[in-house]
């Protein structure tokens, strides 16, 4: 017999439609995990009396209105559980799509002290919507646990534009883009028409498929004792007429500064020459200059090799030590354990990210 725990986040996995006025509007359904197994029995008859399923409360959050308060209930609900849970044999988390790649990223680190497969599983639409890929994602994952695959936090997803099947390890899911439903990570493993038998060692395919220094998936944070997450992060994302002057950075622990495709950020005073019109709040300078008494600054995604631009090794010769360059991880990754190392007052910051983050203190390639 094979016992699955299910947890149900809410998102569209857990939605119903209802008619409200002239709109049809998605719902959590307070039936969503009562569907789901009725769903996966209907379509495997055969398993009835092979795979048995547990069901959490059902959280009912909407996956955009995912918070870092909301993170902490689920990090108190798998506390509280964990004993519970280790006696499964899978735990398979329903979940919305909007920030899938975020909480995949966060509770890939959280979960793995539970030492049993736990599946990440959304849905494009609610499961009585016929062209809904949900109900094949949790049958998926259902089978990669009675395969008996390697203990570890996965994604299972279905892409709509394809109609393939993927198997994600979870630390490196990235967000959907916009006006698409497809999820995609590094290593990602086809299973669209792999036998469920063979699903036992993918684990190993998805772990070799990384990058060659890429150690993010090893790292495991104990979810025994007191500490919660804390809003001590600050993400910025650069685009033209960014201001660095609207933020309030006491506020936060660290900043996680995104750059552009070719590791670049704006760092030339707007008007240099004319200083009547001199304004450098546009300028990641003036962050710096902010921040150098706190918080933390990191800068990522940074190219590693190669020619690199003249604004690059101007900041690089100019930051004074004050920047942290990160390479080889997702963004959601990356904010995810820079939530996780400040809100546990991890003692040595730079340290930790080193080991984890594959940390560039500075462009090496510039000394």
């Amino acid at each position: 017999m094979v016992r699955i725990f299910i947890v149900l986040c809410g998102g569209t996995i857990c939605t119903s439609v209802e008619e409200m006025g002239n709109d049809r509007v998605r719902v959590i359904s307070e039936g969503a995990g009562t569907l789901l197994q009725k769903n996966f029995y209907d379509a495997n008859p055969e398993l009835k009396g092979e795979v048995t399923f547990d069901c959490s409360k059902n959280f009912k959050i909407l996956s955009e209105n995912m918070t870092i308060e909301k993170w902490n209930l689920l990090i108190d609900f798998f506390r509280e559980k964990e004993t519970k849970l280790k006696g499964y044999d899978g735990i398979i988390i329903a979940h919305g799509t909007d920030t899938l790649a975020y909480s995949s990223a966060m509770f890939s680190l959280l979960l793995k002290s539970l030492l049993v497969p736990v599946f990440f599983v959304s849905s494009n639409a609610p499961l009585s919507n016929d062209n809904a890929n949900g109900n094949e994602n949790f049958r998926a994952a259902v089978n990669c646990i009675r395969s008996r695959i390697t203990p570890g936090v996965y994604t299972v997803y279905k892409n709509p534009s394809s109609g393939r099947m993927f198997l994600h390890l979870a630390s490196r899911l990235k967000q959907c883009r916009n006006y698409e439903e497809d999820f995609y990570s590094e290593g990602a493993v086809d299973i669209t028409c792999l036998p469920a038998e063979q699903y036992a060692d993918l684990y190993k395919d998805l772990k070799q498929s990384g990058l060659k220094s890429d150690g993010r998936d090893d790292f495991t944070v104990k979810l025994s004792g007191e500490w919660h997450l804390k809003d001590c992060v600050l993400r910025i994302d650069p685009y033209v007429g960014l201001r660095y002057d609207c933020f309030d950075y006491s506020k936060f622990k660290a900043v996680l500064h995104g750059s552009y495709h070719s590791g670049t950020v704006c760092v030339t005073d707007s008007f240099k020459d004319d200083e009547s019109k001199k304004d450098i709040s546009g300028s990641i300078m003036y962050m710096l200059d902010k921040c150098k008494n706190g918080p933390d600054v990191f800068l990522f995604p940074v190219g590693k090799n190669g020619e690199i631009y003249a604004s690059a090794k101007e900041l690089a010769d100019s930051d004074g030590g004050r920047i942290k360059y990160l390479y080889g991880t997702t963004v959601e990754m990356a904010y995810a354990k820079l939530l996780l190392a400040y809100s546990m007052n991890i003692e040595n910051i730079e340290a930790f990210m080193d080991r984890e983050f594959c940390l560039e203190m500075a462009y090496s390639r510039l000394n």
